[in-house]
């Protein structure tokens, strides 16, 4: 299974590692033109899977939101 780093764009540190497979719906609600994600909690009931809920709230905390950078993680690298 191929895996992506979600990397925090201000201080350049890794806040998440996914499969692939995992990053089609987050993608869809919170990302842009450019391949970058602005996630954002989400008061309502979030049609996410439990997994891509407890991954919302682990990186973002007590934010409101943060961007993050997708980049591919090469089978070096794993």
């Amino acid at each position: 299974t191929a895996l992506v780093r979600l990397i925090d764009r201000d201080d350049d540190s890794t806040v998440a590692l996914l499969r692939v497979e995992e990053l089609g719906d987050l993608q869809n609600r919170y990302g842009d033109a450019g391949g970058n994600l602005m996630l954002q909690r989400d008061d309502s009931r979030s049609p996410f899977p439990w997994e891509a809920r407890r991954l919302l709230s682990g990186v973002l905390r007590d934010d409101r939101e943060l961007s993050v950078r997708v980049e591919a993680l090469s089978a070096s690298q794993a």
